[in-house]
């Protein structure tokens, strides 16, 4: 089977690379990746090739070269504060790049594809657990573009047939146990490594906000680990390659269990015996006090449930960022 992972060489599509490769022996992965985000580090576990995906003509010579059997479409652009600023990245981005994959895909006769989504669809949601039917109402472009894409989808799979697992993705951290994957995160605003990181080093973390609607007036998430998360991604292609017209699949991938920001600094501080010095800053636009998961629906239709916890996902944050500090 060949499998085109875009976006393969940043923080998720590499992991997802080395579990397919290294625990499951899927051996013929081709990765397209811009190299914004990503880093050729990370190329050891894949057929590697410098695309973008809003580059259709690129893009096709690809689909063109590669008997693709399946797609895990990761690429895009995925930061909320950022989404304000650029919002035409965004939107180029994240939803002409997803036309592109899914016009490829009927050209070329891909009809299994495992779209990249985020909580951030729901917005700031009145009910918790967040479950699949839990409203859509997206508060930032991040967020809408990935509805946008959603909806595409949707269409491309009920009239096309594509078929298609959409993940909701709810705050992915951490490293895998080996450290063989390197970590571009630490350099890109993901809250936990910039907590570790600033605890080592004796810098200020700058909180944003601290009058959320939550225990301590920090936003409270929950998180689940990269390696999880590729483990999933994994069980969707076993699902997929098992149905013939499966349509489209949403489905939540996360914990339900969630922690604010003061939380997470105070767990760290007791892993790597140091104090924090923090303060705060105004509230991100866009970003919901408070974010969690219902996971019935991958435990039951994928047959997943994450293996580790929040100390497990620090635990790998520190010995990564230790070992390339």
């Amino acid at each position: 089977m060949s499998i085109l992972v875009t976006g393969g060489l940043g923080y998720i599509g590499s992991h997802l690379t080395k579990v397919l490769r290294t625990n499951y022996n899927y051996d013929n992965i081709i990765v397209v990746d811009n190299l914004s985000t990503g880093t050729t580090n990370n190329s050891k576990f894949c057929t590697f090739l410098n695309v973008d995906i809003t580059d259709f003509n690129s893009l096709e010579t690809v689909f063109n070269d590669f008997k693709i059997d399946c797609v895990f479409h990761i690429a895009g652009k995925a930061f909320v504060k950022e989404s304000f600023e650029k919002t035409n990245e965004y939107y180029n981005t994240n939803v002409l790049g997803t036309i592109n994959i899914l016009n490829l895909m009927v050209k070329y006769n891909v009809n299994k594809l495992v779209f990249s989504s985020s909580c951030a669809v729901y917005g700031n949601s009145n009910t918790f657990p967040i479950n699949e039917n839990s409203p859509v109402n997206p508060i930032s472009p991040y967020g809408n573009t990935k509805r946008i894409c959603e909806e595409i989808i949707q269409d491309y799979s009920k009239y096309k047939d594509i078929n298609t697992i959409i993940l909701r993705y709810f705050n992915v951290a951490g490293n895998d146990f080996e450290c063989e994957v390197s970590d571009v995160s630490k350099n890109m605003g993901r809250i936990i490594p910039t907590i570790i990181l600033k605890i080592m080093n004796d810098e200020t973390i700058y909180i944003n906000g601290n009058t959320y609607n939550t225990i301590d007036g920090t936003c409270s998430r929950t998180y689940i680990h990269v390696v999880d998360l590729a483990e999933a991604h994994v069980k969707c292609l076993q699902l997929l390659e098992g149905q013939k017209n499966s349509g489209v699949h949403t489905i939540n991938v996360g914990t339900t269990k969630c922690y604010t920001i003061l939380e997470i600094i105070d767990i760290v501080e007791k892993k790597i015996n140091k104090t924090a010095n923090y303060c705060f800053n105004d509230k991100i636009e866009g970003d919901p006090d408070i974010v969690y998961c219902d996971n019935t629906l991958s435990k039951d239709l994928l047959q997943f449930e994450p293996k580790y916890d929040i100390g497990d996902i620090i635990d790998s944050c520190v010995k990564y960022l230790q070992i390339v500090k």
